[in-house]
């Protein structure tokens, strides 16, 4: 009877993976994520979660328990050094370079009175990995890309005081010719897009985060992730 026991306790956790399903999907142009479910909910993300680049290389790894993110999870730069760290069951920043070396600059503003507290926002896993979720070279107007010089693309967006965005904005210029659409941003359920919200006097509150930066004339017609890596690399 004790081997049976025995037995059964070793199978388990092999009965758990098969009954796992592994899901990888791309995310946005440049970034592909892979995470398990279970065959009985489909919506539930169990076990090791992560985020790969075009060349494989994993920008974001951590963790789920019953759907929900748990743990520290780990963001890593294009030169696969440890960039952030978070920790999901604490809420707190373990650890930032603050963007150091990204190709995207970034500004905040806030509504605060004088002499006040601020505490800007911060992106979770940081500029550079919004951006990549945000990019698309398809999106840039044809008006833009005909001037055939440098394209600016600037991001604009409104973050509520729960950390989430409640709208985005693109802003391309080039050559003194500027276009701006709205971003369609849908509920990211791997939380990619989500910042800890700005504080006033230690309240949460809205404010409006901006990442920029610029891309060579032939965005269109390069391996634009490997570009823009290059950019940050120099």
């Amino acid at each position: 009877m004790k081997k049976i026991t025995a037995l059964t306790l070793l199978l388990t956790p092999l009965a758990a993976l098969a009954q796992d399903k592994l899901v990888k999907k791309k995310i946005s142009l440049n970034l592909t994520e892979e995470y398990h479910v279970s065959t009985t909910n489909k919506d539930q993300r169990e076990g090791l979660y992560m985020v790969t680049d075009p060349n494989g290389s994993a920008v974001v790894r951590g963790k789920y328990d019953n759907g929900k993110k748990v743990g520290t999870w780990f963001f890593y730069n294009p030169d696969n050094k440890l960039s952030q760290q978070y920790d999901y069951n604490t809420g707190k920043l373990l650890y930032t370079d603050q963007d150091s070396g990204s190709y995207v600059k970034v500004d905040y503003s806030i509504a605060a009175p004088e002499n006040a507290q601020v505490q800007p926002p911060v992106k979770i896993g940081g500029a550079t990995l919004a951006f990549l979720t945000f990019f698309n070279s398809k999106d840039i107007p044809a008006t833009i890309l005909k001037e055939k010089t440098d394209v600016n693309v600037k991001y604009t967006i409104s973050v509520d005081e729960a950390g989430h965005i409640a709208d985005a904005w693109a802003d391309y210029e080039s050559a003194g010719t500027t276009e701006r659409k709205r971003l369609s941003v849908r509920p990211n359920s791997s939380g990619l897009l989500d910042f800890i919200p700005a504080q006033i006097n230690g309240k949460p509150v809205k404010s409006t985060v901006t990442m920029a930066t610029t891309l060579p004339m032939d965005v269109n017609k390069q391996n634009s992730y490997n570009m823009m890596m290059s950019n940050q690399k120099q």
